[in-house]
């Protein structure tokens, strides 16, 4: 009987050690810990969660009334889910999950939980072709600075690639030099990855170089150029009027009696009165951004009279090209002046309409090398 007593103790005494696990209910967590891995591989991203509908019923019994299940419902919602890496998973990558929860709860429901810990080996993905969605999209900027415009052609010829829609982010119209435009791909990761093809480089920013410029500034003028043009003005007026069958005196006058008389006529002084410089300043119904007015006095003769009257030579948008050249168009100089006998009214009517869009300027250094006589 002695050593029976004994023997009772001892078993009482390990009962007590083992942390009174006698009576409770055992729940093992990590069975109940699911993982969804996808994409591609060095690109895939991972959903763990807890399958609390399996512990529910682990625990009350697949069978067992919903008030049975909600004994347990205070210890189920203390349960969190942890995990040291979610995102940027490859082929071979260990994720080490591991699931909390209030021990006080466990204790209550008498439950004695056990294997939170569970680790996922990521394998199977598909690998990824990295590409470059901008390496044949073509963008052309168009037009004459500020009214250049921006468009782009898709020249790919990768059946997924050619069909991806870009926009540009920004202003498309009234570019300048010095503008940059940034074009955005809009692919869809997910629709890439059924081609197996990924980009970390969704935006190219583009800066504008090398347009053409309208030149509001008279400092960006070439007075060279302008003299070079000056002469060729004073040369019209010569030539014009040494032809027979143009009748300057009566162009210049407006007289009919000039009709009749001899058509051999000449200049006999021309001069270079001034040089007047346009520049757009508002918006307005004329189409050039500026205007380049020569001024010339001249002295037209016949065998009998000599008229002295005014030639208005007019140039339009002279630009500055990409390069940096000054360009401007100087053909056709016969079709570009008007000529009368007073000089307010003659400028006048070629400017009336432009007062209110430009500013106007008096163009120095601009002298033609020897007055013709």
């Amino acid at each position: 009987m002695k050593k029976i007593k004994i023997g009772i103790v001892m078993l009482l005494g390990a009962m007590l050690l083992s942390g009174c696990s006698v009576g409770k209910k055992n729940i093992s967590i990590s069975p109940y810990i699911l993982i969804d891995v996808s994409g591609l591989s060095g690109r895939a991203g991972a959903v763990a969660y807890i399958d609390t509908a399996g512990i529910y019923n682990a625990l009350a019994g697949s069978d067992a009334s919903q008030e049975k299940k909600d004994e347990y419902r205070s210890f189920v919602d203390s349960l969190e889910l942890s995990c040291d890496k979610l995102d940027k998973l490859a082929n071979g990558d260990v994720i080490n999950m591991t699931v909390t929860y209030d021990n006080e709860e466990a204790d209550r429901l008498k439950l004695n939980v056990n294997d939170f810990v569970k680790s996922y080996q990521v394998e199977g993905l598909d690998e990824g072709q990295e590409i470059d969605v901008f390496k044949d999209l073509e963008v052309e900027v168009t037009g004459i600075a500020p009214y250049a415009f921006v468009t782009y052609t898709n020249n790919s010829t990768d059946p997924y690639i050619k069909n991806l829609e870009y926009v540009i982010e920004g202003k498309t119209a009234g570019l300048e030099n010095g503008d940059v435009i940034t074009i955005r791909c809009m692919i869809d990761e997910k629709t890439a990855e059924l081609y197996y093809y990924y980009t970390d480089v969704t935006t190219m920013n583009y800066t504008v170089e090398g347009l053409d410029t309208y030149i509001y500034d008279s400092s960006q003028l070439d007075k060279e150029v302008l003299s070079d043009i000056a002469a060729q003005c004073a040369d019209t007026i010569c030539s014009e009027t040494d032809d027979t069958t143009t009748r300057m005196l009566y162009r210049l006058t407006g007289s009919s009696n000039y009709l009749y008389q001899d058509n051999n006529e000449w200049v006999d002084n021309i001069k270079l009165n001034q040089v007047v410089f346009l520049s757009r300043s508002a918006q307005g119904a004329s189409p050039y951004e500026n205007v380049i007015l020569y001024v010339f006095e001249a002295a037209i003769a016949n065998n009998n009279y000599t008229e002295y009257g005014f030639f208005i030579f007019e140039y339009t948008n002279a630009i500055r090209s990409g390069d940096g050249e000054f360009m401007i168009g100087r053909n056709n100089p016969e079709l570009r002046y008007v000529c009368g006998l007073d000089f307010d009214e003659l400028y006048n009517d070629i400017v009336k309409d432009m007062e209110y869009q430009y500013s106007s300027q008096l163009l120095e250094g601009i002298t033609l090398e020897e007055n013709v006589q």
